[in-house]
């Protein structure tokens, strides 16, 4: 039988000739200039190519600082075609709060970026998307774009546009969502205006999450990263093909393969054209999210695709590539790997000990020691088990978890771990350490972190620490006040009924006085609602 295949259909058969290419190829990093300890995520390209804009998030050059949850960083391509260090883009396009570029129209003189921008810097009270134009060399302040009945309840929101900036695709959870993340599409209706988001239904949605969608330069195939549709790792690259202009009709989503998917986690995959694709990846990466490219070569693509004709579909080039990978499950053991860091100094490695003690059999135990020079290790560890898992090094505070390896874990997982150091000065979050409502009762689940600041002080006899009680600023400044102080000395008496010297320990309430966040949302609020504890003498 012979199948002809119109343009478009062609068109996708040729982006899966060159994935078959790029398969024969591996992940390059795109080096130290533009990646680094911490996570970068989210690359786009300017229409001309010469600019990779992307997301850092929780760097020290962050207008925010560390717990910046990220800013957009640029780097430009050189004479050797390599990319140059990243700059960040700085205000007014960055902020405290999380930026994220989305792509751009008009040219590439309009960028469109995830997010609303309040004028006064502070947390914007609406959702959506903005628009920034570039005038006379620098990007204008982001203003609103509307987009009609827009709603989204997930922190981990992705979005995109087509090259001829008219179709957007958002991963996030709407009205209709099928679980968690779904990608949805909205389209360009007048000047910065946006339809209602369509769902793209049940074929690429599942109850997991669909994320960082991205529609190639047909309109017709999207790519896009999940954990719902199986795979290599915890998240891997997909693609699927619009049947029709419903937006609601697709080809089942197919893995791109091994070589652009890994048991590490895979976001953000684009093709703009040239000869490579960009993605996001874990593996072999210098921090935790690394950009990477795979090369395209040219001279490979098949020639004349306008005419191909192809001779029944199972003898066909596209049959070998579109099937369904199937992850046989590992029941002997799964591995764990990851880096040890130090936490105010992400780029410092750590010389760690990583214990882990089954919870079931206390004397069967597994330790290795993280690597000195990178801070990574590896362990193999039994699926269905818990284990109490302790990681130690001289000078820093002691990290104790209970670890749950699923029974149906991948052959493959990855975890970091920030150390704190123990030095003067340094501040601990005590982040378990919480209360019932209004009172100053701990909570039985406060008492796994205070025994952690209890095994330190006993470990560490000469260091003393001020605890820090802080509130919202919601209520009576005064209630608030005598409310931090009694939760100090709550943790202060719990501290001491374990051991601990009370000429050690010092501790002043604050109320509501020393935010780390904004107070204008819950989600935020609840991050200022804290003990600390600061250590005065090592």
């Amino acid at each position: 039988m012979i199948i002809k295949y119109s343009t478009q259909y062609i068109l996708f058969a040729f982006i899966f000739i060159s994935l078959n290419i790029v398969a024969q190829n591996k992940h390059e990093s795109l080096g130290l200039g533009v990646n680094s300890l911490y996570d970068e995520e989210n690359p786009v390209l300017s229409p001309d190519g010469q600019k990779l804009y992307f997301v850092r998030k929780n760097h020290i050059e962050n207008v925010g600082g560390k717990k910046d949850l990220g800013d957009i960083w640029v780097a430009e391509l050189n004479e050797n075609g390599q990319w140059g260090v990243a700059k960040n883009l700085g205000k007014p396009i960055n902020n405290k709060f999380e930026n994220r570029i989305i792509g751009f129209s008009n040219n590439g003189n309009t960028m469109i970026l995830k997010n609303h921008y309040a004028s006064d810097g502070s947390a914007a009270k609406t959702q959506g998307v903005s628009y920034s134009e570039l005038r006379n060399g620098k990007w204008s302040f982001p203003l609103k774009m509307d987009i009609s009945y827009f709603y989204n309840k997930s922190d981990d929101a992705t979005m995109s546009v087509s090259a001829d900036g008219k179709v957007m695709l958002l991963s996030i959870q709407s009205y209709d969502t099928k679980g968690a993340e779904d990608i949805y599409v909205s389209f360009s209706t007048g000047f910065k205006k946006w339809s209602q988001p369509v769902n793209l239904g049940s074929t690429i949605n599942t109850k997991f999450q669909e994320m960082t969608p991205y529609l190639a330069s047909d309109n017709m195939t999207i790519f896009f990263a999940s954990n719902g549709h199986g795979g290599f790792g915890s998240r891997d690259i997909f693609i699927s093909r619009r049947l029709d202009d419903t937006w609601k009709k697709w080809t089942k989503p197919t893995n791109l393969g091994a070589s652009i998917n890994t048991e590490g986690v895979e976001l953000s995959y684009i093709l703009p054209g040239g000869d490579y694709a960009y993605l996001v990846s874990t593996q072999n990466s210098e921090g935790y999210g690394d950009i990477q490219r795979v090369r395209i070569s040219p001279e490979e693509k098949p020639k004349n695709l306008v005419s191909l004709e192809l001779v029944d579909r199972k003898d066909s080039i596209i049959a070998p590539i579109i099937t369904e990978i199937k992850v046989d499950k590992i029941d002997v053991s799964v591995t764990l790997k990851g880096k040890v860091v130090d936490a105010n100094e992400v780029e410092k490695p750590i010389a760690a000990r990583l214990e882990y003690t089954l919870i079931d059999d206390l004397t069967d135990k597994v330790a290795v020691i993280s690597d000195a020079a990178t801070g990574a290790y590896n362990v193999q560890l039994v699926p269905g088990k818990t284990y109490l898992l302790k990681v130690s090094a001289e000078g820093y505070m002691t990290i104790e978890e209970n670890l749950v390896i699923a029974k149906n874990s991948l052959p493959a997982l990855q975890k970091h771990y920030l150390l704190t150091p123990l030095k003067v000065g340094t501040t601990v979050n005590l982040k378990s350490v919480l209360f019932e409502q209004s009172t100053a009762n701990l909570l039985e689940d406060s008492y796994v972190e205070l025994d952690q600041v209890s095994n330190m002080l006993t470990e560490n006899p000469n260091i003393e620490i001020e605890l820090s009680g802080h509130t919202d600023n919601r209520g009576s400044a005064k209630l608030n006040l005598e409310l931090s102080k009694k939760r100090v000395d709550a943790v202060m008496y719990y501290l001491i009924s374990k051991g601990t010297d009370p000429t050690r320990i010092k501790g002043k309430g604050f109320g509501g006085t020393k935010p780390i966040a904004s107070n204008r949302g819950e989600n935020t609020r609840k991050l200022n609602r804290r003990v600390e504890f600061t250590i005065i003498k090592n």
